[in-house]
């Protein structure tokens, strides 16, 4: 599988749906991806909002 490239502005609130529409799969591998993004510091969660760039 190719990498995605996604870019978003600082502090845009990410839309876990409307990824996995575009991607053509379920919420869940989303916010699995979300999470390791997260872990490395490129995104961040804030509940109950979800993600932010």
């Amino acid at each position: 599988m190719s990498p995605i490239i996604c870019q978003c502005a600082p502090g845009a609130r990410v839309n876990i749906d409307e990824i996995a529409r575009e991607l053509v799969v379920s919420a869940t591998p989303v916010r699995e991806a979300l999470a390791r993004l997260e872990s490395e510091g490129l995104v961040s969660r804030l509940p109950p909002r979800g993600c932010t760039s």
